[in-house]
């Protein structure tokens, strides 16, 4: 990767994605040892959606909530949205990925009126975003009302021994084995930095209730560092 550091600024990150977009699943199967897939499959368990019922995946990358959802319920409508034009081309690529509306918009400008959708998802997006409270504002107008939120994310432990016992593997075997698979480890060493400055799930759901979310709750996997987070609009 030419560049030595990756800001949160929006053109790092889209270009980071670009970069790495044709090895993106194999380095989150290799990353998480293949739990990647149940934590999506955990968070779409825990949509409740209307008949014929609107959904928008933010931050979709190579489409896996959206393609996921629609291999189980065939009424809905989803779209799959992200801002790396490399990522929806992989997305472009999967089985069934003619059912998913893939479009390429900014996490932080929703290219869609209030009102839009039944549920909003999220994985691995908001440690990515350069204004949270933004972020989560656009969410929750393009909600409907009663419409949910549900969010899966890193998340950095309070507790000293979990820090002590993740650090080298974030730090060390992450951006090495980055390297290795995608060629761009310095993207990887991204991730592990943009985990540990991540707020805490506790302040995470404080920021959700303070946007307008109701009923604002989450809870911890894979020894504190991953988080599941949802509200009401």
């Amino acid at each position: 990767m030419p560049r030595k550091y990756i800001s949160k600024e929006p053109d790092d990150i889209r270009f980071m994605f670009d970069l790495i977009a044709k090895r993106y699943n194999l380095m989150n199967s290799l990353m998480t040892f293949g739990y990647d897939k149940y934590w999506r499959r955990t968070l779409i368990n825990k949509i409740r959606l209307p008949d014929a019922g609107r959904v928008l995946d933010i931050g979709t990358g190579t489409g896996d909530i959206p393609l996921e959802i629609l291999s189980s319920q065939t009424d809905l409508m989803c779209v799959g949205a992200d801002f790396s034009e490399n990522m929806l081309n992989v997305a472009r690529t999967s089985r069934n990925s003619d059912r998913v509306c893939w479009l390429a918009t900014d996490s932080l400008n929703l290219s869609f009126p209030k009102d839009s959708f039944d549920v909003v998802t999220s994985a691995f997006l908001m440690r990515n975003v350069a204004n949270l409270k933004l972020a989560f504002k656009e969410q929750y107008r393009v909600l409907t009302a009663g419409g949910s939120l549900l969010c899966l994310d890193t998340s950095p432990s309070r507790k000293i021994w979990q820090r002590l016992i993740l650090k080298p593997y974030f730090f060390g075997v992450i951006p090495i084995l980055g390297q290795l698979i995608s060629g761009h480890g310095m993207a990887y060493k991204y991730f592990s930095e943009s985990t540990a400055g991540f707020l805490p799930a506790e302040d995470l759901a404080k920021l959700i209730s303070g946007v307008g979310f109701r009923n604002v709750g989450f809870s911890h996997i894979m020894l504190g560092s991953v988080a599941f987070h949802w509200g009401i609009k």
